[in-house]
């Protein structure tokens, strides 16, 4: 029986543009040169990660690596919340807002030679509706934007900016009740997102301020803008300035009810789902360990 540690790396082949086979050629150098036991799974339909992810606990994995985008990340991260695993990430998602934030290389050689070096830091872990995530949740224009953009081929930041432009004309804003802390306030929303981390993803920032380690969502809600500030806006996501625009606000909570009057979509770390018209959400302190680089 072997004495090594076991890693357990699960791959989505169908993740992200890229192609995998650079990281197939480097797993084989990163088994051969380390002490650890490893085995690679291939997940084979929507959800198969979390039932892997699930076996995995269940047996004692303490590592199990997610190679694919903040989708994947989502379904095998879930099962390691509260256990003894640790979730490391290998990014090939078309966003990869979870490993942008952990500043995770996105060089695949770079992220695993960090794997070797890295040690386990515990983050928060947001809840929709008892579903976890580990940026973002929403349910307005970025959740519709999330459903169009799964069905994309061309995806990526020029995929998404295009998107952006494009469906802004057509969507209508909803009127939404906030409830934080037993009082109500009511907001005719372009968009409403509740982070744990501060990006969708292709360092585009709709909460600069969210901390994965603070014990609060950052809740920001964007009014209804002109036309015209259309390029404006959409730059302040770029450099970080969003929280800064006059047509947005943000509020740290621990937990926040929203309700609105129509079932419609809503998005979990970037996944588009359909329906819901009344939303919990929730942070849960240090709640999920990560395979990050060692601190000096």
């Amino acid at each position: 029986m072997s004495d090594k540690e076991k890693i357990l790396f699960i791959m989505n082949p169908i993740s992200g543009a890229r192609k995998k086979d650079v990281f197939l050629s480097l797993l084989e150098n990163f088994q051969n040169k380390t002490k650890h036991l490893v085995e690679l799974r291939k997940t084979e339909y929507g959800g198969h990660g979390t039932l892997i992810a699930r076996e995995a606990v269940q047996a004692g994995v303490t590592k199990i690596i997610a190679v694919g985008g903040d989708g994947t990340i989502n379904e095998i991260a879930k099962e390691l919340v509260n256990t003894i695993s640790s979730l490391g990430i290998i990014p090939f998602g078309s966003g990869n807002g979870l490993a942008r934030h952990l500043k995770i290389p996105m060089d695949t050689k770079s992220a695993l030679e960090l794997l070797e070096l890295a040690e386990p830091t515990a983050i928060d872990v947001g809840f929709m509706n008892d579903q976890a995530f580990f940026c973002t949740a929403g349910l307005a224009f970025d959740a519709h934007i999330g459903k169009i953009f799964a069905s994309m081929k061309g995806r990526g930041l020029l995929g998404y900016i295009k998107s952006v432009f494009k469906e802004y004309f057509s969507y209508t804003s909803e009127e939404y009740e906030v409830e934080i802390n037993g009082k109500k306030s009511r907001h005719r929303a372009f968009l409403i997102t509740a982070a744990n981390a501060g990006q969708y993803g292709n360092n585009v920032y709709i909460a600069p301020g969210a901390e994965i380690k603070d014990g609060f969502l950052d809740l920001c809600i964007v009014k209804t803008f002109s036309v015209y500030r259309l390029p404006s806006m959409a730059w302040r996501v770029l450099n970080r300035s969003i929280h800064k625009s006059r047509f947005v606000t943000t509020v740290k909570a621990k937990k926040i009810t929203i309700r609105r009057k129509n079932k419609g979509p809503f998005h979990i770390d970037g996944e588009p789902f359909d329906g819901g018209m009344e939303f919990k959400f929730e942070i849960k302190e240090s709640a999920l360990k990560v395979l990050v680089r060692k601190q000096t």
